[in-house]
């Protein structure tokens, strides 16, 4: 399955792009704070906690996901 990075998913209009997207690929959102242990995500989505104007965070995260795509 194809690997999509998801840069603000959590946000109302990432939270839509994700909903969009999980049925077909593996999301993988970034935003500044993971959601919690508490949280139950869609099948095939996981959550990474990364400042992305941090360049280092940026190109360590895409480096670690190897992403086929990225949504930002």
């Amino acid at each position: 399955m194809e690997t999509v990075l998801v840069t603000g998913g959590r946000g109302a209009s990432g939270r839509w792009v994700v909903d969009r997207l999980a049925g077909d690929y593996e999301v993988v959102v970034v935003d500044y704070d993971h959601p919690g242990l508490g949280v139950d995500p869609a099948p095939n989505v996981s959550f990474r906690a990364a400042d992305l104007a941090e360049r280092g965070e940026a190109l360590d995260i895409v480096a670690a996901v190897d992403p086929d795509a990225v949504v930002h």
